[in-house]
């Protein structure tokens, strides 16, 4: 039997959110032509299309469900075209705000840095604290600390041999990373502090 398009099986439904790889949104809505008879909202925090209103949820997915109560508190990134969020989602309160499509990408680009890039440095210090045969859960009050402390003032000033310009610190530390891939990672945060320091000059 052939494939059914999948508005064969929207009868009664008004919006229909695609949520599929972000990479395929465009060409499987283009595909299944039928599907421009209901509003359609599409998931993506740096996609910009005339085909569907984007509903950005502002939280890290993964395969573990949350308590239902968080989901409640999960802001929503709607683009700026979109219809009023009330009437998208009537039986959702959460937080929301709205983009231009002009700051999509660099919106999205500014979230993966900031969680994708954080959970593959947290992930390394403690597979690296593993292999030294230290417990990696030592290193959980550090870790909180940081992202309270940031989250509490963002303006909050770098700790570190970065701050206190300890230029034989900082060089041990990178003849320690020679030959890891993470190397060039720390010369960028060093090459970025001493950026903030020149311009706050």
């Amino acid at each position: 039997m052939a494939e059914q398009p999948p508005e064969m099986f929207l009868q009664g439904v008004d919006l229909v959110i695609v949520a599929i790889s972000d990479d395929a949104i465009e060409t499987f809505i283009e595909a299944h032509s039928g599907l421009k008879a209901f509003v359609l909202v599409h998931c993506s925090g740096s996609l910009s299309t005339p085909l569907a209103f984007g509903a950005h949820f502002l939280q890290t997915f993964g395969d573990q469900r949350f308590p239902d109560a968080v989901y409640d508190d999960i802001p929503v990134v709607l683009d700026d075209d979109a219809p009023a969020f009330e009437m998208l989602f009537p039986e959702l309160s959460n937080p929301v705000a709205r983009i231009a499509p002009a700051d999509k990408a660099k919106y999205h680009a500014l979230c993966v840095l900031a969680c994708s890039g954080t959970q593959l440095l947290w992930q390394k210090l403690q597979k690296e604290f593993r292999e030294m045969d230290i417990d990696p859960a030592l290193a959980r009050p550090l870790l909180m600390q940081s992202a309270d402390a940031v989250l509490a003032d963002p303006s909050l000033t770098v700790t570190g041999p970065f701050t206190r310009g300890d230029t034989k610190t900082m060089s041990r530390n990178l003849t320690a990373l020679a030959g890891d891939p993470y190397a060039p990672v720390y010369q960028a945060f060093q090459g970025l502090f001493g950026d903030a320091i020149k311009r706050q000059s």
